[in-house]
């Protein structure tokens, strides 16, 4: 950032840039009211509202109560919450759709920063940097992402790719020692959506391997990128670990289609006329048996690319932008029908859902490609005219993809949503409402119920069964029942030895206490929190968390703490010569 604003030139091109991207993001913002909520709004939304509730609870363990009717849905052992605590922190204090819309202005504009950096450090040069920047953070896929998916873990993965991208690249070309930005990147992304971080490895892979002459010639280099990912891991143990311990610890619907919901990925793939229509534009849906959804690239990220025929130059930037343009095109590949899924090592990735998660990759690195296109034509013209009117032809053409997309995107009707944010019904009450258990609130307020045990014999069973206490023996007396703040109350009066089944979705971590004394938690036949009692006594119950969550969270506060001082303690013996 610094090197950009030492030179005055590219200053002045990086101010006017990020005027254009702070003008367009606020007018994306304003075009998209009224708000109406996408595909996984109210999962999010829950997400953001249970850390709201919960930011002052010791090394933030907390579960979700509102998103199973009180039984609990521990969401963010499998979906991190890192990324939503500043927003969190803001939603003490504001109401949670504001919030919402503040966090879709501010991951725009990090994604237009991270990808002028990226761009201009790859070629050196802000003009490319800042056409690449626009196209990229305003193309169709990601303002899909953004509202009609509403997938906010994934559009705020988008945001954080290109600084992958730049630690990559400098571990592979550039000042090695710097390994941290990748480490730090790497560890925001995993914090962020774990289907992205995978999928950024594979692209890490692919560009290790084309450019694996830098890496033979200097073998440091390499090993410089081993600690990194050495460093990713530690800082993301709060995350890692507590997710691996639960999936050891019980099987969920997620590792089973038929229970999540989850159509297998070949049943995904289409013809080639279908995809390529679909790459270009928004193409009509098709229903499989269930409803079925295509994001497009966008003719404005296709078109540019052409412009390589007119290119003359054999530098070495140019063949940066050419790779880029490969991996673009065969990240499409993988939604045509003639791909093979089942195939080792494909079918590894099947649990990415949909193939054309690879359309944000390929987005940016057409619109890289795009940017450099541009500058090098420019260079035998008129620059400075022409290049005024290419910036302000883009500016405009975004302003109308957005326009006309935010028209389309609040057509209620044709969304299929029967909900909108608006004064009259405050978003916390919305996430609330579940008077009909069929209601789109109550659904995807769990999204596909990934995260429930397979032993939970549906999420119907929760609305079924009700909020209440069984046990095995009709003698046993239960008053006083209870929930307050994640804490479950009863009296229990017992004849003989009992087994009580509690409205609580089980997951490793329970505890519960008689009368003071600790009582064994485990998990009933139904996927739900069971306990033994043997005598009269009040009963608490409470969501405790595990050894392995506490530890892994103090260990990556720690290892964070520690990579600060690091990298202070580099730039004062730079910037003083120690």
């Amino acid at each position: 950032m610094i090197h950009i604003l030492n030179n005055e030139k590219r200053g002045k091109t990086f101010f006017i840039f990020l005027t254009a991207l702070i003008l367009l993001s606020a007018a994306m913002i304003v075009l998209y009211i009224p708000f109406a909520p996408g595909h996984d709004f109210y999962f999010h939304c829950g997400r953001l509202q249970a850390l709201i509730d919960n930011l002052g609870s010791p090394f933030l363990i907390y579960l979700d109560y509102d998103g199973a009717n009180g039984y609990g849905y521990f969401t963010k052992a499998f979906y991190p919450d890192v990324m939503l605590i500043p927003f969190a922190i803001l939603g003490k204090f504001i109401p949670l759709i504001y919030v919402y819309l503040i966090m879709l202005f501010s991951i725009t504009v990090l994604c237009g920063i991270s990808s002028y950096l990226f761009v201009n450090y790859l070629f050196k040069d802000s003009f490319a940097a800042a056409v690449s920047s626009l196209l990229y953070t305003f193309s169709v896929y990601r303002i899909i992402n953004l509202y009609e998916r509403a997938a906010l873990g994934e559009s705020i993965s988008l945001s954080l790719i290109p600084f992958v991208l730049l630690g990559l690249c400098l571990i592979i070309k550039g000042d090695y020692k710097k390994w941290y930005v990748l480490a730090i990147a790497y560890s925001l992304l995993i914090f962020t959506h774990l289907i992205s971080s995978v999928l950024m490895f594979v692209t890490a892979v692919i560009l290790l391997a084309v450019n694996y002459k830098s890496l033979v010639k200097e073998p440091k280099r390499l090993g410089y990128l081993v600690l990194a990912g050495i460093v990713t891991i530690v800082i993301t143990s709060y995350y890692l670990f507590p997710m691996l311990e639960q999936m050891a610890s019980d099987t969920f619907y997620f590792e089973d289609k038929d229970l999540s919901g989850n159509i297998e990925i070949t049943d995904l793939t289409f013809n080639f006329s279908y995809v390529l229509r679909s790459v270009i534009t928004y193409p009509q849906d098709i229903n499989r048996g269930t409803w079925y959804f295509f994001p497009p690239i966008g003719i404005l990220l296709i078109m540019p690319v052409l412009l390589r025929f007119f290119v003359r130059n054999k530098s070495e930037q140019l063949k940066y932008a050419d790779i880029g343009v490969i991996i673009g095109l065969i990240y499409i590949t993988p939604n045509l029908n003639v791909f093979p899924w089942d195939v080792f090592p494909f079918r590894l990735l099947d649990f990415i859902q949909f193939p054309w998660r690879l359309f944000g990759f390929s987005s940016l690195f057409f619109a890289i490609a795009s940017g450099y296109y541009l500058s090098q034509i420019l260079r035998t013209t008129r620059k400075q005219l022409i290049g005024s009117i290419v910036v302000f032809v883009t500016f405009v053409f975004i302003y109308t993809i957005i326009d006309n997309d935010a028209y389309s995107y609040n057509n209620i009707k044709r969304r299929g949503y029967e909900y909108t944010i608006g004064k009259d019904t405050p978003l916390r009450e919305q996430l609330q409402q579940y008077s009909k258990k069929d209601s789109l609130l109550v659904y995807w307020h769990v999204a596909g119920r990934e995260y429930f045990p397979t032993k939970l014999p549906g999420f119907d069973y929760i609305w079924s069964r009700g909020d209440t206490v069984k046990s095995k023996n009709a003698a046993t007396s239960i008053s006083g029942f209870s929930k307050n703040k994640g804490i479950t109350s009863l009296d229990v009066d017992v004849y003989i030895p009992d087994s009580l089944e509690l409205p609580l979705v089980y997951y490793k971590g329970y505890a519960a206490e008689m009368d003071g004394k600790r009582l064994p938690v485990s998990e009933s036949s139904k996927g739900l929190v069971q306990i033994p009692v043997d005598k009269q006594g009040h009963v608490k119950v409470w969501y405790n968390g595990t050894i392995i969550q506490r530890i892994s969270y103090c260990v990556s506060i720690i290892s964070i703490i520690i990579l600060c001082l690091y990298i202070f303690r580099d730039f004062f013996r730079k910037k003083f010569r120690i």
